[in-house]
């Protein structure tokens, strides 16, 4: 196309304003991996469902991923992954998420994520043993249920945490929580907080009967 007194735009007409809005939460799929990534954009075609997979982590990490409010990108090497202050790996049939610094700026989660369609409507209960080691600030069992447009409001995500402190030795913990019919992504696994240690062995998601539709909390 010829481009008139080297103006690129002219072809094109004049600029028009342009709306400022809101992108809306968007996820890819991975589907060799079987992993859900949030990405800009749309995506077009039926998404596929997810069901929670290695969850005795027999395959290390796979499926499992590291996530820290630290800039800086994520490094995956020999079953392990570290993201700037954070680290996990696989220990046997059990999960480890640590600090890796000093000081470790805001937390991390080891999460596997899912999409809610099998869940909708119904409550679930996301259960696993931890225990900790020296843990200075906050350690624990996580659920997250996301909703369309959680990024932008706060309302539409629900967040649930187990907590432990200090060092404990393994004990079975449990989130129970309804998921509401608009519901897109449930993510689940363990977080930390400042310096310790982490485990989570035998974590398990699962469907419960529902005895008040309007309810969600903690069990």
């Amino acid at each position: 196309m010829p481009v008139p007194d080297g103006d690129v735009l002219a072809p094109f007409g004049e600029a028009r304003p342009v709306k400022a809005e809101r992108e809306p939460a968007v996820f890819m799929v991975d589907r060799r991996a079987g992993r859900v990534f949030q990405v800009p954009g749309g995506l077009p075609g039926k998404r596929p469902r997810f069901e929670p997979r290695n969850m005795d982590f027999g395959e290390g990490l796979d499926r499992w991923d590291l996530d820290s409010s630290a800039p800086r990108d994520l490094v995956e090497e020999a079953g392990a992954l570290a993201r700037h202050d954070y680290s996990a790996a696989a220990e046997g049939r059990s999960a480890v998420l640590s600090s890796a610094s000093a000081e470790p700026r805001g937390p991390a989660v080891l999460a596997q994520t899912i999409f809610a369609d099998d869940y909708r409507g119904a409550m679930v209960a996301f259960g696993g043993e931890i225990r900790a080691e020296d843990v200075a600030g906050q350690a624990g069992l996580r659920l997250e249920i996301l909703r369309k447009g959680w990024r932008i409001e706060a309302d539409r995500r629900v967040e649930r945490t187990v907590g432990v402190t200090g060092s404990q030795a393994w004990s079975r913990r449990e989130i129970t929580v309804t998921v509401p019919v608009d519901t897109d992504i449930i993510r689940f696994g363990i977080t930390l907080a400042g310096r310790g240690r982490v485990w989570l062995r035998n974590p398990e998601l699962r469907r419960e009967r529902t005895q008040d539709a309007g309810s969600a909390g903690v069990a």
